[in-house]
């Protein structure tokens, strides 16, 4: 057993697109630097997983909420990362609690992962 098998690692994504690899004057008004849409998740697990030099996240955590991006979005992204095999899990923080509710409910009724964490 190698030693990748004996932790549980944590990561999580949000606004913040400074550990891209582009530059500040790219990500200035890049709508896709931040927030909780499709194309910023997957650049942030991307990065996430070569930074940490591993195949998959056990617990991925959206930091925060953007305020516009749909749940139906955030969970279809987070379910398809999940089937993929970057992600296990992932979880909520720094959201209203409706909008929680709202993204489990909807991933019960759609039989989606389900977040695990907020």
């Amino acid at each position: 057993m190698n030693l990748r098998d004996q932790i549980v690692l944590a990561t999580k994504f949000g606004f913040n697109g400074s550990s891209s690899p582009l530059s500040s004057s790219q990500l200035k008004g890049n709508p896709n630097a931040g927030g909780a849409g499709a194309k910023n998740i997957y650049r942030a697990i991307d990065g996430s997983l070569k930074r940490l030099g591993t195949e998959y996240i056990d617990l991925y955590w959206m930091h925060i909420w953007d305020g516009v991006t749909p749940v139906e979005e955030i969970l279809q992204t987070l379910q398809d990362l999940v089937k993929s095999g970057k992600i296990r899990y992932f979880g909520f923080s720094d959201m209203p609690a409706w909008v929680a509710m709202k993204a489990a409910t909807i991933a019960n009724e759609r039989r989606l992962a389900k977040p695990i964490a907020v």
